[in-house]
């Protein structure tokens, strides 16, 4: 009659173990990824240095004016 764990239980908790360690692994690696997020015109059509034809959104807070806000247009 032993207390001990059996078998099943220590593969169970290897098994665990590992899991862990990859998991960690994983995390470490996440935290290591750079990720841009690049907006624009597709294509390559705007020249270098030129920001293109983005006109105001008319949408945006329920005027004409640029979604982030303009201090000169009343936005945020």
């Amino acid at each position: 009659m032993g207390s001990g764990a059996s078998a099943e239980d220590k593969e169970m908790a290897k098994r665990s173990k590992e899991l862990e360690k990859k998991l960690q692994e994983d995390a470490d690696k996440e935290a290591k990824t750079v990720k841009l997020l690049l907006l624009g015109k597709s294509g390559g059509d705007v020249p270098r240095g030129d920001a293109g034809d983005v006109p105001p959104s008319p949408t945006c807070h329920g005027g004409p004016r640029w979604c982030w806000g303009d201090a000169a247009a009343g936005g945020g």
